[in-house]
């Protein structure tokens, strides 16, 4: 059985939920910040492109309703380094500017680096389901 960040049971109020989701948000921003990759985006390194791009912000979390949604988007490339998506209490960002290599957490655990243009959408829909399904052990393990 798969856990779930703060090991709470989905809330039902609203403003509840917005709360969790806000929390889940703060913590994989931090866990971009600490990415080698990712963190170069507003470095204000002027050997990197991205370096003078905002910082990455809770508000560049884009979240995406359905796998098919969330696929629609990752499957396109050519994003900006650090842009996030993320379905439920999955996230994805990219690691590489103009790329296609996605950083993957689940509530808290950065766990894979995952190249979303490889797959075609069914196979991708079955490798979420088996991530949302997995504990913490296997995705440690990778082995999902």
């Amino acid at each position: 059985m798969a856990t779930s960040l703060l090991n709470l049971p989905k809330p039902k109020n609203k403003e509840i939920r917005k709360m969790t989701q806000i929390l889940i948000i703060e913590k994989w921003l931090s866990i971009a910040q600490q990415n080698p990759w990712i963190r170069m985006r507003g470095s204000g390194d002027a050997n990197d492109i991205c370096a003078f791009e905002e910082a990455l912000k809770t508000q560049d979390f884009f979240q995406c309703g359905t796998i098919a949604e969330l696929y629609s988007f990752l499957s396109r490339g050519n994003w900006m380094l650090g842009q996030p998506f993320y379905f439920q209490n999955l996230c994805f960002i990219n690691q590489i500017n103009a790329g296609d290599e996605w950083l993957v957490i689940r509530d808290g655990l950065a766990f894979e680096s995952l190249t979303a243009g490889a797959m075609e959408y069914p196979e991708f829909k079955k490798w979420v389901k088996r991530v949302m399904k997995a504990t913490e052990q296997d995705l440690r393990n990778l082995t999902y």
